[in-house]
């Protein structure tokens, strides 16, 4: 057994709709964290100002660091629906419990709490430089709290996967941290396999855990592979043993449904089928770019 499985949070089968729409709350929720990275944080060409780190206890996405007066950054606590000012210490400075509120009244505290730690708020707003899904608080409705046992089943989505996708990660020297990224609102880490004589990525994967979308309509699990030079024909993809399953419709890229995992009734039985799969798909997508298998 793998040492993260013993931190495996039990998945449950639950009502579709009522995951997607706590998920879509989620996600609006979290643009106000995404914001303040990209209009308060020093700016990153990959943008990863504007990503969030996984924080497990409790279930906090917290984004950039912030220098006003002293170091600060927003987070937002899943469980409580709760938009927090976390000091230097990652420690709780003020915080808003959000549900019943418009967006209005909640980036009017947040601004307020801002010019509090000596930053200029004044361009801080929902404005980004991508789309998500509408939701009904962009009209000015309030935002509203979803049942405990959905937000507690997206609370298990983020911990497993911050845990399974650090520890597949960490077998590569040169990948990024496990981040949680605004625009698809995805757990992911990008990992560089090759480079060229002057340092460039020539070869890489992807591996995250993904909301429903267009393309898939559940959470899941992926693997994704990019090369420099033209990639050969998606079907000639290799064999995943199984487990999980190739999708090739544009975004070509190994998957497996979160579906899929709550048909196993145990934890261990879960993190093992989960193991399984970025396993056979890490090893299918560095053969597909030739690249060198890796020892799990």
């Amino acid at each position: 057994m793998k040492h993260y499985f013993k931190y495996w949070d039990l998945l449950h089968k639950l009502d579709g709709d009522a995951i997607n729409n706590a998920t879509l709350t989620t996600h609006h929720a979290i643009q106000l964290v995404a914001a303040a990275g990209k209009y308060l944080a020093p700016p990153k060409e990959d943008d990863s100002h504007t990503n969030m780190q996984w924080i497990d206890e409790p279930a906090l996405l917290a984004g950039s660091w912030i220098m006003g007066l002293d170091k600060f950054r927003v987070a937002f606590d899943i469980k409580e629906m709760d938009l927090i000012i976390l000091n230097d210490g990652n420690m709780p400075a003020s915080h808003l419990k959000i549900a019943n509120k418009t967006k209005a009244i909640v980036l009017a505290w947040l601004k307020q709490q801002v010019e509090l730690h000596g930053v200029d708020a004044s361009k801080l707003n929902f404005k980004m430089h991508y789309e998500i899904p509408p939701h009904h608080t962009d009209e000015g409705k309030q935002f509203k709290m979803s049942p405990s046992e959905v937000i507690q089943e997206l609370v298990n989505y983020r911990h497993n996967a911050d845990r399974t996708l650090t520890w597949f990660s960490k077998k590569f020297k040169d990948a990024s941290s496990v981040r949680i990224w605004p625009h698809h609102f995805d757990s992911g880490s990008y990992i560089p396999v090759a480079h060229d004589n002057k340092g460039a990525v020539t070869h890489s994967i992807g591996i995250g855990l993904a909301i429903p979308d267009d393309k898939i309509q559940d959470h899941y699990f992926y693997v994704n592979h990019w090369q420099k030079e033209k990639a050969a024909s998606a079907s000639k993809l290799p064999s995943l043993d199984g487990v999980g399953k190739w999708y090739t419709k544009g975004w070509v890229g190994a998957y497996l449904p979160l579906s899929d995992i709550t048909e196993i009734s145990e934890a261990g039985g879960q993190a093992q089928l989960t193991h399984n799969f970025f396993t056979h798909a890490i090893n299918a997508s560095l053969d597909f770019i030739n690249q060198p298998e890796v020892q799990f």
